[in-house]
């Protein structure tokens, strides 16, 4: 089996006919799409995919010039997507990290998800989310005032022993991180508890 270099060069001689070396045997390789504009004894690069096919030097250096323009456009594009996606990720995460900070709740909080809730349906994510998922305030210390009370890993919205529901994954809590590997608490979304937090907001 003939094996062949990606730099091979034939002459194109008469008859349209490209003359070369392969495996130090002399071969000649029929042109069969018509005879090319270009002189006899021109030197040009042979390559080999399902067939041959040649190409004038010039030809070659256009090429390989096209691709290489190609090549950094490509990786121009892929560097500006990849800032306009950490511009992107950046600003949601100050986002809620200023939305977050404006809540006055008077414990310890993060966020959590209902994930047995959103589960892992046909329509979920598959990481127990699913587009309905709300971000809920997931207590780290108990709340007692008056009649409202809430127990560590309650949300703010209901209690453990309401629609928290048990956790497949083994934890409620929820966290993100942006694309310059920074860590942080999402933005809370769920409506019950933003009402529940808005009691300590006119105080």
């Amino acid at each position: 089996m003939w094996t062949f270099p990606s730099n091979l060069k034939g002459v194109y001689s008469k008859r349209g006919i490209i003359t070369t070396y392969i495996c130090n045997n002399l071969v000649y390789l029929y042109i069969t799409d018509g005879e090319p504009d270009i002189p006899l004894g021109t030197e040009v690069y042979i390559h080999v995919r399902r067939f041959f096919y040649y190409e004038t030097e010039q030809e070659y250096t256009d090429r390989l010039e096209q691709e290489a323009r190609r090549k950094k456009a490509t990786e121009e594009e892929e560097k500006q997507a990849k800032i306009r996606r950490a511009e992107r990720s950046r600003k949601v995460r100050t986002e809620a990290e200023e939305f977050n900070a404006s809540l006055k709740i008077p414990v310890l909080w993060t966020s959590g998800i209902k994930d047995v809730l959103s589960g892992l349906s046909a329509n979920s994510w598959g990481d127990g989310r699913k587009s309905s998922t709300v971000e809920h305030i997931l207590l780290l210390e108990d709340i007692n005032e008056g009649r409202f009370k809430r127990l560590k890993g309650d949300f703010l919205c209901t209690t453990s022993k309401g629609s928290n529901g048990r956790n497949w994954s083994g934890s409620k809590e929820e966290t993100r991180t942006d694309d310059d590997g920074i860590t942080y608490v999402p933005k809370i979304t769920c409506r019950a508890c933003l009402k529940v937090a808005a009691r300590w907001q006119m105080n």
